[in-house]
């Protein structure tokens, strides 16, 4: 499935994962909504979410419901690419058959937010 900004265009893949980089419209609202990506989830006021659309269409709702000209302050950017895992972790990955996706580790039918916890899993059902 292909992400697709206000025009119909599709977001920019980021070609060291499968994941999408917000496109410049994304990009725009999530600016004017206070909505951040910290290179996990896309985090709205004290909520996350795993989807952007989400955290846009709960933020509309909130900002038009309340007296409020905006979201909680954050001065943290909108965009913070995730973590990649080191080359040693890498190769620990490999032996083990973990993946990443750009924001999440995998395991088999299994899916992590931190590598060790999906290394330790691999190595104990390898």
């Amino acid at each position: 499935m292909m992400n697709l900004d206000a025009a119909g265009k599709p977001s920019r893949p980021d070609t060291a994962t499968d994941f999408f980089q917000p496109s410049d419209a994304d990009a725009l609202q999530m600016s004017e909504l206070h909505v951040r990506f910290d290179g996990r989830t896309y985090r709205y006021g004290q909520y996350c979410y795993d989807v952007l659309k989400d955290a846009l269409a709960y933020a509309r709702l909130d900002q038009g419901r309340s007296a409020q000209t905006g979201a909680p302050d954050d001065e943290a950017s909108a965009w913070t690419p995730p973590m990649m895992p080191s080359e040693s972790e890498q190769r620990q990955m490999d032996q083990l058959q973990v993946r990443f996706d750009g924001r999440h580790y995998h395991y088999q039918s299994y899916r992590y937010d931190r590598l060790a916890d999906a290394l330790d899993y691999a190595r104990r059902h390898a």
